[in-house]
């Protein structure tokens, strides 16, 4: 094995860890810290850490502990964001699969429409939706997936036409399957591959996206803790109190690149034809 390949391994090992353990802050965290550091506490307004009676990671803006608002910030990051993956996920493989089947002047017009999704900035769209839309999570996972589900039909429609022409899906049609035989028993089975791939990016795109729509106060009601909020805080303490801004910051670049990693290795890993080259 090469230096360069123990190399991606070892950050592709390291991007797992650093995803299992934001999932379980997500889910496990707030149960375990509970509600009590969201509550206000004055004595310790922009208290850093190491101050008698302020938290591990100092306290925020009336004293609210920065390392409760993070767990919290986390599983409302996690809900959005997945929920949001989920749907794009879902409404790109529907999409993708049945452009495949379509005739080729339908696939043409189906194509059109995603590169003309593709073309516009989904962020953009994304700040529009939830800035109309009332502040809610529905709003939220609206906005998040309003165009992310464009790159993962693309994928889905370009491995399901590769998997069409293999000689198991032409026997099939030749034994007197039906179209839809032939899509869900051997066509949609061979295509769990690339879609994991895609979504474990469409969920780092979708943590970004959320702590940047939070960031700018978008998306939920206020008070909602969520790593983008504590962040837009952090700023206007930057020179009073840094830790507000660094320790927000830390956690949404650590998420992001952790699932981008993840989905890199995730592809190397799963595509036969990469792995072919690298013997």
């Amino acid at each position: 094995m090469s230096r360069r390949r123990a190399r991606m391994r070892g950050a592709d090992r390291a991007a797992a860890v650093v995803a299992l353990a934001y999932l379980a802050v997500a889910l496990l965290g707030p149960a375990l810290c509970g509600s009590a550091g969201l509550r206000l506490a004055l004595p310790l307004d922009l208290a850093p850490p190491g101050r008698a009676g302020a938290g591990l990671l100092g306290n925020a803006d009336n004293g609210v502990d920065v390392l409760t608002a993070l767990v919290w910030g986390a599983r409302t990051s996690l809900m959005a964001a997945g929920a949001a993956t989920l749907v794009n996920v879902g409404v790109g493989l529907v999409v993708g699969a049945l452009a495949a089947s379509l005739a080729p002047r339908a696939q043409a017009l189906v194509l059109r429409v995603l590169d003309v999704l593709l073309a516009f900035p989904g962020i953009l769209l994304a700040i529009y939706l939830a800035a109309v839309l009332p502040p809610s999570m529905p709003s939220l996972i609206l906005a998040l997936s309003a165009t992310g589900w464009a790159g993962t039909a693309r994928v889905v429609r370009t491995r399901a036409l590769e998997i069409r022409a293999r000689d198991h899906v032409e026997a099939a049609r030749a034994l007197g399957a039906t179209p839809l035989a032939v899509l869900t028993r051997h066509v949609l089975p061979f295509v769990w591959a690339p879609l994991l791939v895609q979504g474990s990016f469409a969920l780092s795109a979708a943590i970004l996206a959320e702590a940047s729509l939070a960031f700018l106060g978008l998306g939920l009601p206020p008070g909602t803790p969520s790593w983008g909020g504590l962040l837009d805080e952090g700023v206007a303490y930057l020179f009073v109190a840094p830790h507000l801004a660094i320790a927000p910051g830390l956690c949404i670049t650590a998420a992001v690149l952790a699932f981008h990693v993840l989905g890199d290795g995730l592809r190397d890993a799963l595509d036969v034809r990469l792995a072919r080259v690298a013997r």
